[in-house]
């Protein structure tokens, strides 16, 4: 994971991955939220419905370095990937299809969706 982002918890199944961005009090942010898998003995699933990137700092490259290091924590986790945010699942894995491979569906979260806990290792 890029050492200039850091993970934040938020909860035991919630948090954000964050970029300070020189100059600004906000930082870039990709939100997400860990998920059962529908498959029993299948992968916890990191969904990420949000990124933020303050006004000032858009169209530098925060959103995807943010998003970036969410991608590079879940293979490093072995999770899949649920990108339910618009930016991630067009404008980022357009530019960066390596990481598609990591992605999943909606189909295998376990419904009702059941928030996984963090893993203990981390």
């Amino acid at each position: 994971m890029d050492s200039r982002v850091s993970l934040r918890r938020i909860g035991t199944s919630h948090g954000v991955f964050e970029f300070l961005i020189d100059q600004t009090d906000e930082p870039a942010i990709a939100e997400y939220f860990l998920l059962n898998n529908s498959s029993k003995d299948g992968p916890t699933i990191l969904e990420i419905p949000h990124t933020y990137v303050p006004v000032c700092a858009r169209g530098r490259g925060a959103a995807a370095v943010v998003t970036e290091a969410a991608f590079e924590f879940a293979k490093s986790q072995n999770m899949l990937v649920l990108p339910s945010c618009s930016y991630v699942a067009g404008a980022f894995l357009n530019k960066t299809a390596h990481f598609r491979s990591l992605c999943c569906t909606i189909d295998q979260v376990k419904i009702p969706r059941e928030e996984a806990n963090f893993p203990s290792n981390i």
